[in-house]
């Protein structure tokens, strides 16, 4: 066992020689240091997650396809310059349906909505944010949408990373802004 000096102020060293009972002062030194080098090695496992985790977000926004990057623009633009409150609110409560729906997420909606219903993904997001009911739905309602949204260019169909992007850049900006309203 490798043995140590350590230097004491004078009242504690006064006051452990007037303890009666029997205590291994090197036992507990020992256990003292034992215990801040676990905090040092976790408060350093905590910054390299940090670390991580920051390094891995840059990589993912470098690395994120070209059409999630489009979409995730012109998501942000339309909610920026041409989405009433009203809309991005329900394209908001239409998102947290897909978060807090593990088994049926955004992933999982824009691959198969398509083959549950006679609408596509995109066209089912414009109804949901123009609210518009069953009987008032049509494709050319959902490509008048998309056709003011993305300022002319063609609809997202087929274009699940745009479309993904779309939204997430829309509702990332809502929750941008939504406190100050």
């Amino acid at each position: 066992m490798a043995r140590t000096t350590i230097s004491l102020p004078d009242d504690l060293k006064r006051r452990m020689e007037a303890v009666e009972e029997r205590v291994n002062w090197s036992a507990v030194a020992t256990e003292a240091f034992a215990a801040k080098l676990h905090e040092l090695g976790r408060q350093r496992r905590d910054l390299q997650l940090e670390e991580v985790i920051e390094r891995l977000r840059q990589t993912r926004d470098r690395e994120a396809p070209s059409e999630y990057r489009q979409g995730y623009a012109a998501g942000r633009e339309w909610a920026m310059r041409h989405a009433s409150y009203a809309e991005l609110g329900r394209l908001k409560r239409l998102y947290d349906w897909w978060e807090y729906e593990p088994e049926y997420d955004l992933d999982w909606f824009i691959d198969n909505v398509g083959q549950d219903t006679r609408w596509s993904a995109p066209q089912y997001i414009a109804f949901e944010i123009l609210a518009l009911p069953e009987s008032e739905r049509a494709a050319e309602v959902a490509e008048a949408f998309w056709h003011a949204a993305l300022a002319g260019a063609a609809p997202p169909e087929g274009r699940s990373d745009f479309l993904e992007g779309f939204v997430k850049g829309a509702v990332e900006l809502y929750a941008e802004v939504a406190g100050a309203l």
